[in-house]
């Protein structure tokens, strides 16, 4: 298991509030109003950039799938939106980004980097 998984499994385990949505890695260990300030963007870079998720228009109208792994091999994820959930599971082969992705009917997927190769399964209700 990478080192960043171990890192995220642990602090949500020791924070309950993280998987429940929280907006910033609490201070201590359990439910706390005070935020950590180096760990207050830390669930939205890594939605962001290292599963690729961004919106490009608001309400998430139009996202952009755009992988940014450095030396990471997969990653695997998912991203709530007005309209529901975007999953994205990508490996790396070789240069190339295979990103295998699940999102509501409605919402248009953009990629701008060539090699990224979108998979695209079933629209999700």
């Amino acid at each position: 298991m990478p080192l960043y998984h171990l890192l995220i499994a642990t602090l949500f385990i020791a924070n309950p509030d993280n998987a429940v949505g929280a907006l910033h890695w609490g201070e201590g260990f359990g439910p706390s109003a005070q935020a950590q300030l180096c760990g207050s963007n830390v669930n939205w870079l890594l939605t962001s950039y290292v599963l690729g998720i961004r919106p490009s228009r608001p309400g998430f109208a139009e996202a952009i799938i755009d992988p940014r792994p450095g030396d990471l091999t997969p990653a695997k994820g998912e991203v709530a939106t007005p309209q529901g959930l975007i999953r994205v599971e990508w490996r790396r082969k070789a240069e190339i980004i295979e990103a295998i992705v699940e999102a509501p009917k409605g919402i248009r997927l953009l990629t701008p980097n060539p090699k990224t190769r979108l998979i695209m399964k079933e629209p999700l209700r």
